[in-house]
């Protein structure tokens, strides 16, 4: 027998509206909690590195709320904002730097797709 039974077969629910903004308000808080207490066992908050590749204004909203997010449930957040002409090299300097911190937890790039498919060799 499968776990996945047809749309059909699944019992009749009233349809209702979602609060978003509620959901997700709650699981900042749920987070947060969370990153309180891997603080207080590891003695510090995960930290979240931004490579910013390019100026597109999409990419800097982008990268601002991702800043926000890290700020709103205790995360650390650090970034590099680096030309849209950087060379291969210099980018794998920055993500050799950020792999070398211990306080740096995770890793987001935000560059366009042409940018990273000039880099490939």
């Amino acid at each position: 027998r499968t776990l996945l039974r047809p749309l059909a077969a699944a019992a009749p629910t009233k349809a209702g509206l979602i609060d978003g903004k509620k959901i997700a308000e709650d699981i900042r808080k749920e987070i947060a909690a969370e990153v309180q207490q891997l603080q207080q066992a590891a003695g510090r908050a995960p930290g979240l590195a931004v490579v910013l590749v390019g100026a597109r204004k999409d990419s800097e909203t982008y990268v601002r709320s991702k800043k926000k997010a890290c700020a709103e449930v205790g995360f650390e957040s650090y970034g590099t904002d680096l030309p849209e002409d950087v060379s291969q090299e210099e980018l794998l300097n920055v993500v050799a730097q950020y792999n070398a911190d211990p306080k740096v937890s995770d890793m987001i790039f935000v560059m366009y797709a042409l940018l990273l498919y000039g880099m490939l060799d």
